[in-house]
């Protein structure tokens, strides 16, 4: 069934321009500076710095959980509730957080992608209250095919400068910067691999 989504704020409802319909059922959309993934549960809220796309708060509910925290002057600060209990967030930042949290994939597209590019950049490890950089490398250009067709698409490889087991990889298309197919290893279940790809 079609949905609607309102945003008001403290001076009620605003208009939100140059919005971008999600790409499938689970995906985000996006508005602004505003990065909404919209599922029954866990809902959560990124904002964007919508020029850098820096990670300004989040906001994240499942059941009896919340969570946000805002970032300001390199600091990450706020709470994750479960019911009358409370844990602290603060956590001093080396720079700003990118690519943290829903449209993460996204965010990353918009970087100038080419054949050899490396990045850094840093996420905020929210169980252990410290920041982790990022290492980013564009691996290949190569022919991917997922249900929405066959694109030539850069491979980016992404992994946690720690050597953490943890890996992600993102196939994105080389014309038109579309998420095609993502592949994360999650060492929290046992090596087990989680992969998304572009339907039709």
């Amino acid at each position: 069934a079609p949905r609607a989504v309102f945003i008001t704020g403290r001076a009620g409802n605003f208009v939100m321009w140059h919005q971008k319909a999600a790409r499938g059922p689970r995906a985000p959309v996006l508005w602004d500076y505003h990065v909404i993934l919209l599922v029954q549960a866990p809902c959560e809220v990124v904002d964007l710095d919508k020029r850098s796309l820096a990670l300004l708060r989040r906001t994240a509910t499942q059941g009896p959980i919340s969570m946000e925290f805002r970032v300001e002057e390199n600091k990450a600060e706020g709470a994750v509730r479960m019911g009358d209990q409370q844990h602290t967030i603060t956590v001093d930042l080396g720079g700003a957080l990118f690519a943290d949290g829903p449209g993460a994939d996204e965010s990353v597209a918009t970087l100038p992608l080419a054949e050899g590019f490396t990045s850094m950049f840093r996420n905020l490890d929210i169980q252990r209250g410290k920041e982790r950089l990022m290492e980013l490398n564009v691996a290949a250009l190569e022919s991917v095919t997922v249900p929405a067709g066959t694109f030539d698409a850069w491979r980016v490889e992404i992994r946690s400068t720690e050597g953490e087991p943890d890996r992600t990889s993102i196939w994105i298309a080389k014309d038109s910067r579309r998420i095609l197919k993502s592949s994360v290893a999650l060492p929290q279940m046992n090596g087990a691999v989680v992969t998304t790809e572009a339907l039709p």
